[in-house]
Order: C-alpha cells, then sequence, then structure tokens
C-alpha cells in the first residue's frame, strides 16, 4: 500500500473518530438544552420550589451536623453562623465532628464550652472515612429527627431553618431539601470567576430544571436538610466513595424517596482560589461520579419505579464526566486530520475545534438569556449575570480556556475510577475569604 492510500485511510478514520468525538459532546449539551427546555414550560411555582409549606405548631429538633477537618480560618464563622440561627433553641443541637490538627479543635472547643447545652464537639484521632465517616458519627451522636448538613466553609442565613423544614414537615415522602450555593468570594481572581460561572449553571439552571422534570439530581454536599429516617433507612453515608453527597442522593431516590429544591434560599460558601486546589477538587467530583455510575447503574436499569427515560436521565447524571475522553479524542483526530485530511474534510476538523472552547460558553450564555427572561435585567450578585454582562462574558471566557485543563483532569479521573484504583482525599482550603456582601447573622450569648 503507498503512502497516499495510507494518508487517504488516516484521514478517513480520523474524520469519522472526529465526527464519533463531536457528537458525543452534542449529546451531552443538548440534554442539558432540552432539560431547561422542558423545565421552562413547566409552571414557574415547580421550578420555585412548589407550595409553600406553613410553619408547625411546634418546631421539631433539629441536629447540625458540621464536619471538620483544618478549617481554623472558618470554624469560627460557621459555628457563630449556625448559632445565630432563627430557631427554637430547645429544638437545636449542633455536632461538630473533627479530625483536625491545625488548631481548629481548640476553637470548636471554644464554642462548646460557651454554649454546652447547644454546641458537641467530637474529635476523631483519623479520617476514617473521610467527611462520611465523620457524618456517619454524627448521625450516631445526636438525637434531631431532622439533620443540616453545612461544610465548613458555608455561611447559612439566619431564617435557613424555618424556610426549610416545614416542607420535610408537610411532605412525608420528602428526603432532603436542597438550598442554592451562592459564592463568598467569586471576585476574588480569575480562577474563581471561572468556577462560579460553572456553579451558577448548575445551581440555577441544572437544579431548577431536573427539579421541575422530576429527574434524579443530587445533594450539593451541603446546604441541606435531610429526615434522619431517610439517611439511617438507605444505610447512611457511603464511605467508599469519594462523592457521598451524590451516592447517597441515588440510593435515596432509587427507593423512592422524593426532594425539593428551594432556590429561594442561599447558603453561599468558597471557591477555591488557586488552580491546583481546584483541579483536585474536580478531580475527586469526576471520580467520584464515575464511581457512583458503576456503584448504581444496574439498579437503575433494573428498577420498576423508573420510567425508560428516567433511567436515561439517571445515567446521563452520572456520566457526564466521559465527555473529557471525548474531548481529548476529539482533539487527537483532528490533529491527525488537519495533518493529514484533503481539503473538503478541513471544515468538520475546524468546527470540532471550535466547539470544544464555546460548548461551555454556548451553554452558560444560553442560561443566561434564560434567566434575563425569567427574572429581568438587573439581577443581584447571587444572579446568574454575576455583576453584569461583561463580567459574565469574562468569566466564561476564562471557563473556557479552561476546558482543555479540566479535560485532562477529568480523563484522568474516569480511568482511575473505571480501573479500581485509589486515591487520597484532598481537602480543599479555606481562607476565610469574603468578597461579596452576605446577610449578617448575630447570636445571643448563653
Amino acid at each position: 500500500m503507498n503512502s497516499a492510500a495510507i494518508s487517504g485511510r488516516m484521514a478517513s478514520l480520523s474524520s469519522a473518530l472526529t465526527l464519533l468525538f463531536f457528537t458525543v459532546l452534542i449529546v451531552y449539551v443538548t440534554n442539558h438544552l432540552l432539560i431547561s427546555l422542558r423545565a421552562a414550560r413547566r409552571r414557574r411555582g415547580a421550578i420555585r420550589g412548589g407550595e409553600e409549606a406553613e410553619p408547625p405548631g411546634e418546631w421539631p429538633t433539629v441536629s447540625i451536623h458540621l464536619p471538620f477537618h483544618n478549617e481554623r480560618r472558618v470554624a469560627a464563622r460557621i459555628l457563630e453562623a449556625c448559632l445565630g440561627l432563627d430557631y427554637p433553641r430547645d429544638r437545636l443541637e449542633i455536632v461538630v465532628v473533627d479530625d483536625s490538627d491545625d488548631g481548629t479543635t481548640d476553637i470548636a472547643r471554644g464554642f462548646e464550652a460557651l454554649h454546652p447545652s447547644l454546641v458537641k464537639v467530637i474529635h476523631r484521632p483519623d479520617r476514617r472515612g473521610f467527611k462520611a465517616g465523620a457524618l456517619n458519627l454524627a448521625l450516631a451522636e445526636s438525637r434531631g429527627d431532622f439533620i443540616a448538613v453545612f461544610d465548613a466553609d458555608y455561611v447559612p442565613p439566619a431564617s435557613f431553618l424555618r424556610e426549610t423544614v416545614p416542607y420535610l414537615l408537610s411532605r412525608g415522602d420528602l428526603a432532603f431539601v436542597q438550598t442554592r450555593c451562592g459564592h463568598l468570594n467569586a471576585d476574588y481572581n480569575w480562577v474563581t470567576r471561572a468556577a462560579a460561572a460553572a456553579h451558577e449553571w448548575f445551581w440555577n439552571r441544572e437544579q431548577k430544571a431536573r427539579y421541575a422534570t422530576g429527574f434524579f439530581t443530587h445533594f450539593g454536599g451541603t446546604g441541606a436538610v435531610f429526615r434522619r429516617r431517610a439517611i439511617v433507612e438507605s444505610g447512611g453515608w457511603p464511605e467508599e466513595t469519594l462523592t457521598e453527597d451524590l451516592d447517597l442522593s441515588i440510593r435515596l431516590q432509587l427507593r423512592g424517596w422524593r426532594y425539593l429544591y428551594k432556590p429561594e434560599v442561599t447558603c453561599p460558601g468558597e471557591i477555591p482560589i488557586r488552580l491546583r486546589d481546584l483541579l483536585r477538587q474536580q478531580f475527586r467530583w469526576a471520580k467520584g461520579f464515575t464511581q457512583c455510575l458503576l456503584r448504581h447503574t444496574p439498579e437503575i436499569l433494573r428498577s420498576g419505579r423508573l420510567s425508560w427515560m428516567e433511567k436515561v436521565e439517571a445515567i446521563l447524571q452520572l456520566s457526564p464526566y466521559f465527555t473529557a475522553p471525548a474531548l481529548l479524542g476529539l482533539i487527537a483526530a483532528s490533529t491527525v486530520t488537519l495533518a493529514a485530511a484533503p481539503p473538503n474534510l478541513l471544515g468538520l476538523t475546524g468546527l470540532s475545534l471550535l466547539g470544544e472552547t464555546l460548548i461551555p460558553i454556548g451553554v452558560g450564555l444560553t442560561a443566561l438569556r434564560h434567566e434575563e427572561k425569567e427574572g429581568g435585567r438587573g439581577r443581584d450578585r447571587d444572579g446568574l449575570w454575576m455583576g453584569g454582562r461583561a463580567e459574565t462574558l469574562r468569566s466564561l471566557l476564562y471557563l473556557g480556556a479552561l476546558t482543555p485543563l479540566f479535560a485532562l483532569v477529568y480523563t484522568l479521573a474516569v480511568l482511575e475510577a473505571l480501573l479500581g484504583m485509589a486515591s487520597p482525599f484532598h481537602r480543599t482550603p479555606k481562607y476565610g475569604l469574603i468578597t461579596e456582601p452576605i446577610q449578617s447573622y448575630s447570636y445571643a450569648a448563653g
């Protein structure tokens, strides 16, 4: 076979692979957009959280679970915010499970000494089970029928429990009420701006859309209130995966439990400020999602509770990071195509390469346009506009520039999960940074 024939076959193969990988990407992006459009046709109340629940005549006991690991910069802030919650003191307890070695324990013990009837600190000598292990211990050592979970860098508003607990009381089928996670430091640097753009898409579009359409979604790891019975009946917090929040959410929904998304309540937290920390966080999420895909796909497919569409959507929800290998394959195939293809294939290759960067930007701008129609211009800084069109577009460009790097990290994470390789649980450092206004909180001593 002469060189011209070999070159022709390479060009044909690479162009076919280019089309295949690009199709995979388009499937996931199109699915996001179709879910959003389907949600937009539903009544606005469904997206906003449904019918309002009346406050109960008697408030139930709520246990707040705070997993700490080296949180000295933010420990006091979250404890003060929890003590400032507008909720009956005799129906509230704050359980801190701490495995720190940086002085965080002393801070938590100080709050326990000041508020012995409210704050309980449990210090672990090791990190067995990481965050899931800490939450399981808190579950065993607390008494509330309802469990609020916050990461250490988040700041719940004073009205948090009063705006969420009534739904769990009025609907016995609800396992948890999830609030929207906002930002404390999105304006800090270009890394936080890029991450904030991705977070805003998830919390303002995907979570709303999945709730409105009734498809599977997941607890975001913080800013939610659970029914204790639902957690216990589902086996507690899973310690075998890197995303215990996702794993528990899937198990709950497979067992028929429902959830409620309450985006009107915002619980802001910190975004990683260093690229290395952001990439480690993204690696953990990508590997955890893939682990959950492998663990739960057989049960999803066998489930008699789910329609075929719900099964497809559940699997797509668990496998979004498979777009990363597709993206890298697209880059490789496009490169070969550029080197070996005849001129009539260059248009397809150029379209593919352009799509690699424009897909996340296009998805973000579509979400922004829809959000503007819903709420009008001049939205506050917690909305998708994040300070204005120019700032938001710049954030989306940062996100687009990071897409190839994310693809490398996600691909490695997916491969490790598929091969069953172990990896450490890297804690995301918190710095106590606040660059945006938040609701103030206050609490009375004693």
